[in-house]
């Protein structure tokens, strides 16, 4: 996903899902963390677990945003991170659903990208 600023943005993915670094590119064109989820995500295959790469280009102007979510997260502390997001004053709106029990929500992240968050 294409993000501004490489440390804002991470660190609201470490916070808000749990995510880590596992990997870092950098040159002169961009600057590109990994985030990965503790259970596991590896890049010696791509298809080893999640990962999600968040693209700062450096040497291009910005994109314009999607009013489109860029990802869906599931994630089985769904509670919990509908209360980060409501203490941090970050907003978010429902998606309704016609599956017992689904529950979406859409925030955006620091960048302004729409964030599609699941519980099943």
């Amino acid at each position: 996903m294409i993000i501004a600023g490489v440390e804002e943005n991470q660190l609201y993915f470490e916070k808000m899902f749990g995510m880590k670094e596992i990997d870092h590119y950098s040159d002169a064109a961009y600057d590109e963390p990994i985030m990965g989820f503790e259970d596991g995500a590896h890049l010696a295959s791509l298809g080893d677990g999640p990962f999600l790469a968040l693209f700062q280009p450096l040497a291009e102007p910005p994109l314009a945003k999607s009013r489109y979510p860029v990802v869906a997260i599931y994630s089985s502390e769904f509670d919990a991170v509908v209360r980060r997001l409501t203490d941090l004053g970050l907003g978010y709106r429902d998606v309704p659903s016609s599956r017992p029990g689904l529950k979406i929500i859409v925030a955006t992240d620091p960048a302004g990208n729409a964030i599609e968050i699941i519980r099943k």
